[in-house]
């Protein structure tokens, strides 16, 4: 990397993957550059399109050559943007009702589910992105928690573990599936 960084997103759109925000490797500062990789020619470059804030522990869906950024933990982001890698464009497309980082992912169809983040919820919330809306379902996670992986296989979400505060003090060993 042209910067030393870590808790930067990655999203792979055909023989690229695409690195945004971040913190540097040097005095934890805030991030908002995009940088891709092209796997072919194993180069890196910076992008002249930054993200709108500087921010890391963002949540990503690829949709064709559509990256959606949503949230992440600069002032708790609740924004859902869109980068085109075709013409390296970033727009701000929609809000979440409420601020959101570390959370867990899985695209199914039209719709990007969100499971936890922010230390703090059990929500699971649903960002549509043909209609650029969002809801947030009656249905939970058992606990409140962020930095939680997930894998999604057919329309099963699996979400592995997670860290209960922002502390770290609070790390969580459960294993649990959500069926859309």
């Amino acid at each position: 990397l042209p910067t030393a960084a870590y808790n930067m997103t990655s999203a792979v759109v055909g023989t690229k993957v695409y690195l945004f925000g971040g913190l540097s490797g040097t005095g934890n500062t805030y991030l908002n550059t995009i940088y891709v990789f092209d796997t072919e020619t194993n180069t890196i470059e910076k992008l002249s399109t930054t993200l709108p804030s500087a921010t890391f522990g963002i949540a990503a869906a690829v949709v064709g050559t559509k990256v959606y950024l949503i949230g992440g933990a600069m002032s708790y982001l609740s924004t859902i943007n869109v980068f085109d890698t075709e013409n390296n464009t970033i727009t701000t497309v929609a809000n979440l009702p409420r601020s959101n980082q570390y959370s867990a992912s899985a695209l199914i169809g039209t719709r990007v589910y969100l499971f936890g983040g922010t230390y703090s919820s059990s929500k699971i919330e649903v960002f549509d992105i043909e209609t650029y809306t969002t809801e947030t379902l009656s249905t939970t996670i058992s606990a409140a928690y962020g930095q939680v992986t997930s894998a999604l296989i057919g329309t099963k979400v699996y979400l592995f573990g997670g860290q209960g505060t922002s502390s770290g003090s609070s790390c969580i060993s459960t294993i649990e599936v959500f069926d859309t």
